[in-house]
């Protein structure tokens, strides 16, 4: 005797659709638009969402709703927040180190990374002379830091920098070690500004 027999359709809520079909089943939720499969197995429910309504591996789609990942999300291109973007906990950055600098020639890149260290064996910040080149990004953020005994300058009179702003008409930024200057791109000035620094500014 067949007890799993051929069903042409079986439509209920998502709630009903457990009590409603055999195992073996499946079935349409109709406030969700979502199907089930009741296991023959152990009679436990699983769904398939319709492509409109779950989450693509490829295509552009627009996602609605709150969702929640407990793993590890890798971005390797651009992620645009249209809203709020709240970190909840830990935000790390990792580093684009510079560990080689021509005095008045090099120009730092903040396209490659948002947070560059300088990992120069020089203490000395006016014989590392360096510019900024423009943002990669509308409002971008950047974060400059110097470890060990490393020192650099910022000035934007070496060629090709882009104009940064330090403030009360000063030209130049000395950074030692251990400290660190963020700037802010102002894309409608073509400018970077200086938000805080524990360096020296003249």
């Amino acid at each position: 005797m067949n007890t799993n027999i051929d069903v042409i359709r079986v439509q209920a809520t998502e709630a009903a659709l457990s009590s409603t079909l055999r195992a073996g089943m499946l079935g349409f939720a109709s406030d969700t638009d979502r199907m089930g499969y009741k296991r023959l197995d152990n009679s436990v429910m699983k769904y398939w969402s319709e492509d409109t309504k779950q989450c693509l591996l490829a295509g552009n789609q627009t996602i609605t709703g709150n969702k929640t990942y407990s793993g590890t999300s890798n971005f390797t291109g651009a992620t645009t927040f249209n809203s709020t973007a709240t970190f909840a906990n830990i935000m790390s950055m990792t580093p684009l180190g510079i560990i080689a600098v021509v005095d008045g020639v090099t120009n730092l890149d903040p396209t490659v990374n948002s947070y560059i260290r300088a990992d120069l064996n020089s203490s000395n910040p006016t014989a590392n002379t360096v510019g900024i080149l423009a943002a990669g990004l509308t409002n971008q953020l950047l974060l400059i830091a110097c470890a060990g005994v490393t020192g650099i300058e910022i000035d934007d009179t070496v060629p090709g920098s882009a104009t940064i702003e330090l403030g009360l008409g000063n030209t130049k930024l000395a950074i030692s070690s251990f400290e660190t200057a963020q700037f802010v791109w102002a894309a409608n000035s073509s400018t970077w500004s200086l938000i805080s620094t524990t360096g020296v500014i003249s």
